[in-house]
């Protein structure tokens, strides 16, 4: 996320897989997603703004390809359509000739897929620019690539909302080959009175009570053989959901905030092969906590596209989801914090023709999580 003093627009840049492998006898591929968003009542400037990935293949570059997978460019309702093309490792994206502006309250996310990771373990950057009439205004986004075949992702929490001093059990994955000369992890959180720091480099969980809504990091150093060091880092949050308060008599003279139910809601997609499934699509009556859980009984791994909308139709929040592992699995794969009134959609990426989509819901207030007006097809039948 940068500053509104340094930059024009609000930028939220994703690696999917965050800490991604480099390539050897097997491609490794990564997608970078950039979400732009103009969080100002005014329309602002623009001549383009431009994605650069480091070309090459030293330990500095990103992708000795100079060519890119996909280039996908999803708007707000009200948005401007924005041209993209793609020259030597650099994406521009140019606005309109009769109106270059990014419109107020809108954004523009930019998804960047199939990028081939190079043969070399290392640290590249790549850059989003703003080029407007006032000057440039530079993004950088470390990527750090770690040694082919080793395997460090994944951290999450069993429960994403715990009770205040209630047990938060976080799960990850770290497995070296042996082309890792050294690997030493650490996981870092803030408490009400002191920042703590655990060695974790021989564990692959670990176990709190926070008393309060709490980050979790996970970093680590690995080396290879070439005595080249990366330092990937993953992050985590775990919501506590109420006071750590046994009240048995209580007298409320004004505000008080009651909370919800939580309550899951199970939909199965299933069609034809080649075809895809509707959009799901639900209105949140309150703040709350919305996990997608994706579970198939055959081959595969189901992905579905999630979009967050606010009420004024303002982008929140864009990604895909990927069910965590194979048949019978069914840990959330996403959890989305939802603000009262927002709309959520889920939509089918054809990765799958038979699978189950649920929808676990944690209110932080009263209201429910409603289908839309018009009832989703995949729920008619």
């Amino acid at each position: 996320m940068t500053r509104p003093d340094v930059t024009a627009l609000t930028h939220t840049i994703t690696i999917d897989p965050p800490a991604p492998q480099v390539s050897d006898s097997t491609e490794s591929l990564v997608t970078l997603t950039a979400m732009m968003q103009n969080k100002t009542d005014q329309a602002i400037q623009f001549t383009s703004i431009t994605i650069t990935l480091p070309v090459g293949d030293d330990e500095t570059d990103l992708t000795a390809e100079n060519q890119l997978g996909a280039i996908a460019l999803t708007y707000d309702t009200g948005s401007t359509r924005w041209t993209h093309s793609w020259s030597k490792g650099v994406v521009t994206l140019t606005p309109p000739r009769a109106a270059p502006r990014f419109p107020a309250r809108r954004s523009i996310t930019v998804t960047l897929g199939e990028i081939h990771v190079n043969h070399h373990t290392g640290k590249a950057t790549v850059t989003v620019t703003e080029h407007t009439p006032t000057g440039d205004h530079p993004v950088p986004v470390d990527i750090e690539k770690i040694p082919a075949s080793t395997a460090f992702g994944d951290l999450t929490p069993d429960l994403p909302v715990v009770d205040a001093g209630a047990q938060a059990h976080l799960t990850w994955t770290a497995r070296m080959p042996a082309a890792v000369t050294h690997y030493a992890a650490t996981l870092s959180w803030d408490t009400d009175l002191e920042h703590r720091s655990e060695t974790v480099t021989t564990d692959h969980s670990y176990t709190d009570r926070p008393h309060r809504d709490t980050t979790y990091l996970l970093t680590a150093d690995i080396t290879d053989t070439g005595c080249i060091t990366t330092h990937p880092a993953l992050s985590t949050f775990v919501t506590v959901a109420r006071p750590h308060l046994n009240v048995t008599d209580c007298t409320v003279r004004g505000a008080a905030r009651v909370l919800g139910i939580r309550e899951r809601q199970d939909i199965h997609q299933k069609f034809a092969p080649g075809q895809i499934a509707p959009p799901v699509t639900r209105t949140a009556g309150t703040d709350g906590l919305l996990s997608i859980i994706l579970a198939t009984s055959g081959p595969g791994r189901p992905s579905v596209g999630v979009t967050l909308t606010a009420p004024d139709r303002t982008c929140l929040f864009i990604t895909t989801a990927t069910a965590r592992s194979g048949p019978g699995d069914s840990a959330p794969c996403l959890t989305v914090p939802v603000p009262a009134g927002a709309t959520i959609t889920v939509t089918d990426t054809g990765t799958a023709s038979d699978y189950s989509l649920s929808l676990d819901w944690r209110p932080l207030g009263t209201g429910i999580l409603t289908p839309s007006q018009q009832l989703d097809r995949s729920e008619r039948t």
